[in-house]
């Protein structure tokens, strides 16, 4: 039977049933719940009479699928095989929501894809994954833009998320708990745009500050920040279903980001996640960002007295409650997946 497949590498660990990151889980899970038809997600697999299908168990893997997301494959073999699945009559798309060319330095994930330290996989053999692919879906159109220029039959579906995964925190009349959620390998660069103010904004208003999404290998977000460890606390990184219900433990959710041509590339999902938790945030002036304050969702920041500002704001109680549940109403009408259906459909579907 025909179907359409996701293949990604982007799950935790490697018992089953398979549990997806945020990358897996935004870009494939979600978008496969708006097909019809057979559809699989999971681990590649790959046989020169069958081209792609996927690994979803312990039982033997599934092909036969007429179209097939690639995403994150970047494998020195990647398109040597594509090109055998393509003569056997698969459609191969890419799927990009990152800008692979313009990673920072100081990203692990630069360190990961550098051809010069991994031969075998890396961000070289993605560029010709990319070319090779029958189409390519972007999320934001700064990575439209860029792969428009190489090449056609390129798309953009924006990231959506869905909003009954969420727990939605309650706004109570206490002092605030500002946090933010994410990993430090990944954004070391982007929360050192906080050491300007942020540590002064906690101390002069006597309030705490969590990250979710803490490892203790490297140093931690209050290190690099400058933050007074009395007023920080942590909480681990959580598989997705223990992420929507335990990560957005605060009151105030911020969003730093580099003014950098990568973060240009990112999407708006981290205040999409904020605002389907019931926690208003605050997040860097980038494209992405200014187009969803603009609409009435969130609010940006281009220099640390707009930071203390808007947070100053949200101190008040009854304005974070407002925003809250103005920020919830927008992103259940505007950005769930229901609403990013017919795109997806219409790219993968026809």
């Amino acid at each position: 039977m025909p179907g359409i497949a996701f293949a990604t590498y982007f799950f935790f660990g490697d018992d089953f049933p398979l549990s997806p990151n945020g990358v897996a889980y935004y870009r494939c899970v979600l978008p496969s719940r708006t097909l019809s038809g057979r559809v699989g997600v999971g681990r590649p697999a790959w046989t020169g009479s069958e081209g792609f299908g996927v690994v979803t168990s312990t039982e033997s893997a599934s092909f036969f699928f007429d179209t097939v997301v690639l995403k994150g494959l970047m494998n020195r073999n990647t398109v040597y095989q594509m090109k055998a699945a393509q003569s056997l009559g698969q459609r191969l798309v890419v799927d990009i929501d990152d800008w692979p060319e313009g990673i920072p330095e100081w990203s692990e994930a630069a360190r990961l894809a550098d051809p010069e330290s991994s031969k075998v996989f890396n961000v070289e053999h993605l560029q010709d994954v990319i070319m090779q692919a029958d189409a390519v879906i972007t999320s934001t159109p700064f990575l439209f833009e860029q792969y428009s220029k190489l090449r056609g039959d390129v798309h953009m579906v924006r990231n959506a998320v869905a909003p009954d995964a969420m727990a939605v925190r309650q706004v109570k009349n206490v002092k605030p708990v500002l946090g933010w959620v994410g990993h430090m390998d990944q954004r070391t660069g982007d929360v050192e745009t906080l050491r300007a103010w942020l540590p002064a904004f906690l101390d002069e208003y006597d309030l705490q500050f969590h990250h979710s999404g803490h490892l203790d290998s490297g140093p931690s977000f209050a290190e690099v920040v400058g933050i007074d460890p009395t007023r920080f606390t942590t909480s681990p990184p959580r598989r997705i279903d223990d992420y929507f219900r335990e990560s957005f433990n605060f009151d105030i959710g911020i969003v730093p980001m580099a003014d950098i041509p990568f973060n240009h590339a990112k999407s708006f999902l981290k205040g999409l996640e904020y605002a389907a938790s019931g926690v208003p945030f605050v997040a860097q002036n980038l494209p992405e960002y200014r187009l969803l304050a603009a609409s009435g969702l969130g609010r940006v920041a281009a220099t640390p007295d707009e930071w203390v500002q808007h947070l100053k704001e949200l101190l008040d109680f009854k304005t974070r409650k407002r925003e809250a549940a103005v920020n919830l109403t927008r992103v259940r009408t505007d950005h769930t997946i229901a609403a990013r259906a017919d795109e997806w459909r219409a790219v993968l579907q026809g």
